[in-house]
């Protein structure tokens, strides 16, 4: 029965396996519509965190963190509504470069405290030609139910529930 089991996954893998592109050698090639794009958003999201305190009353509370090799990295602000528990963002910077963002998370709320929209953008610790990572998540609220589409800032669609 081992023996069968063993057959059956090299059968199963091989396919896998010699289909795997050899990128050993592969230079890195870098996308600068993308970088210029996700730079945009990073900056935008930044303007419209702005706006959105400059709106409301926040309180703001602030902790440091990190990686494990840099447990002090950021410094995260996080703008929540004055009296409710609403977050309306958060906002990392570099410590040992304070003007040098690290990552944005902003969200936006309907009449009712629930979540309509919410944006994030993240940088890596090195290499920060552009961020890493950016998502838009769309929220729709209907009889107790809550679902949401995700994206990117390409557009391209990554997760729904």
């Amino acid at each position: 029965m081992r023996r069968l089991i063993t057959v059956l996954l090299v059968l199963v893998m091989a396919p896998i396996c010699a289909a795997t592109p050899d990128t050993s050698s592969a230079p890195l090639k870098v996308d600068n519509d993308k970088v210029m794009r996700w730079n945009v958003f990073a900056n935008d999201l930044l303007r419209l965190h702005s706006w959105q305190i400059e709106q409301h009353k926040v309180v703001v509370q602030e902790r440091v963190g990190g990686y494990a090799e840099q447990p002090k990295f950021y410094l995260e602000k996080s703008y929540h509504r004055d009296g409710g528990s609403e977050v309306y963002s958060r906002v990392q910077w570099e410590r040992e470069s304070p003007q040098t963002l690290h990552s944005i998370e902003v969200n936006i709320f309907d009449a009712n405290g629930r979540i309509m929209r919410d944006y994030y953008a993240r940088y890596l610790p090195i290499y920060r030609n552009a961020p890493i990572q950016t998502l838009i998540n769309l929220h729709a609220h209907q009889n107790g139910l809550h679902a949401f589409r995700q994206f990117d800032a390409n557009g391209e669609h990554i997760y729904e529930q």
